[in-house]
């Protein structure tokens, strides 16, 4: 079957699912996985803003642009935090070049 036809029955078929838990962990976990990754508070922006990332879209329709600001930068200085420290909590990341958010080390 060629790739562009739909079939109902395919058992490969990416099906999204919602579970039960806390939100604002889920927004703590989501800006943490791209922090770790280099994403500063602009690109984080970027993310929350474009309807295409639905998680982080789904975040800043729920709760606003004030508690999408506040968790930003409060996890962006906690990882600041975490590196300044020394504890990286087993993470390789350092300070970026312009001195503004950690980035992860590849």
């Amino acid at each position: 079957m060629p790739k562009d036809e739909f079939d109902p029955d395919d058992p490969m078929e990416l099906i999204g699912v919602s579970l039960a838990g806390d939100f604002d962990e889920m927004a703590e976990g989501l800006v943490d996985d791209y922090i770790l990754m280099g994403f500063d508070e602009e690109a984080l922006w970027l993310l929350f803003r474009n309807p295409f990332y639905r998680s982080t879209n789904a975040v800043l329709q729920a709760k606003g642009e004030a508690y999408v600001s506040q968790l930003i930068r409060r996890r962006l200085l906690d990882w600041a935090n975490l590196v300044a420290n020394g504890q990286s909590g087993g993470h390789e990341i350092e300070d970026s070049q312009d001195g503004g958010s950690p980035t992860s080390a590849s």
